[in-house]
């Protein structure tokens, strides 16, 4: 799809006077004069901000995913050291029973 004009409508309405404080606020914020340049910049910048924004999703979902890892291994460790432990503890109980 290829657009070649958009036209924006009624924003002197009360239903608009929200997007008009916000395409005005970006304007100023930007030192843009014109409302055309506020709308391309402000697609750009959604454009950026989605792609962000995903990129952070993206490495979230891979930290969570090496925590998780991280305390699988963890879990595993601890199961596997229950034995020997166990083995100790039984050791030095019969230790303290014999008399020398």
């Amino acid at each position: 799809m290829s657009f070649k004009t958009i036209t924006l409508r009624n924003l002197d309405s009360k239903e608009n006077k929200e997007v008009v404080k916000i395409l005005e606020s970006f304007m100023f914020q930007r030192d843009i004069k014109t409302g055309q340049t506020a709308i391309e910049e402000i697609i750009k910048e959604y454009d950026y901000q989605k792609k962000l924004a995903e990129k952070q999703s993206n490495l979230l979902a891979e930290m969570q995913n090496n925590y998780n890892q991280k305390i699988d291994d963890l879990r595993s460790q601890n199961e596997s050291l229950k034995l020997p432990i166990g083995l100790f503890r039984n050791f030095t109980e019969s230790i303290k029973n014999v008399k020398l």
